[in-house]
């Protein structure tokens, strides 16, 4: 996500060859994150445990990425049993950027597609800490972006077959969103996240997020 820094397990460098599911067989990834320093809370910080947004639906796990716009959250969902990420927006963001995140929750919750990220539900939470957030699914995994410069830093190279399998599916994405009459405007590695499959633990799905400045032609 351009917005976010999302902090994720190191990936393996290389890919499976096993066949993909569908947009509703994507296996969702419930793994541990990696351990990192604790940092002292913020006045706008949304607690450990605390149960947050429609009937304090969303128990809030840890903080998982922070950026200029807001904050990621992985939360879990105890009516439908699953973790999902909780994306918050930050109370002193323009209102061009509140489009934006409306944006993309928008198209993100239109798009039923096995390449693109889901987005779940979104509102207001009626709390000044948080004006507006909305939940996606929980992918675990690394941006493709990283997998590339750990592949270069350790002198290796991503397997060809590898390399055309992730084309095949962000292009797959991408005329997804072109079929649907919305160009992306923002594809770059950074956006674009490698999934690890929560059985196998080799990386899996890749799956294309930010439809932020995504635009209706």
């Amino acid at each position: 996500m351009q917005d976010f820094e999302i902090h994720v397990e190191d990936s393996l460098l290389s890919l499976t060859d096993a066949p993909r599911g569908g947009a509703l067989q994507r296996k969702t990834a419930f793994g541990e994150m990696p351990v990192r320093k604790p940092r002292a809370p913020r006045p706008d910080d949304l607690g450990i445990g605390n149960l947050v947004a429609h009937n304090k639906r969303y128990e809030i796990i840890r903080c998982i990425g922070e950026g200029g716009m807001g904050r990621v959250y992985l939360a879990f969902d105890p009516v439908l049993r699953r973790d999902v990420a909780l994306k918050v927006m930050k109370p002193e963001v323009p209102e061009t950027e509140r489009r934006r995140f409306r944006r993309e929750a928008i198209y993100g919750a239109r798009f039923c597609h096995p390449s693109i990220a889901r987005v779940y539900d979104m509102g207001a939470m009626g709390d000044p800490r948080v004006p507006e957030w909305f939940s996606m699914e929980y992918l675990e995994g690394s941006d493709l972006e990283r997998v590339v410069d750990r592949a270069r830093a350790r002198g290796r190279r991503l397997p060809l077959l590898s390399i055309l399998d992730t084309f095949r599916q962000i292009l797959a994405a991408l005329q997804y969103c072109h079929d649907c009459r919305v160009v992306h405007r923002d594809i770059k590695p950074a956006n674009i996240v490698v999934t690890r499959d929560p059985d196998t633990r080799q990386l899996d799905d890749v799956v294309v997020l930010d439809l932020g400045i995504a635009k209706l032609v």
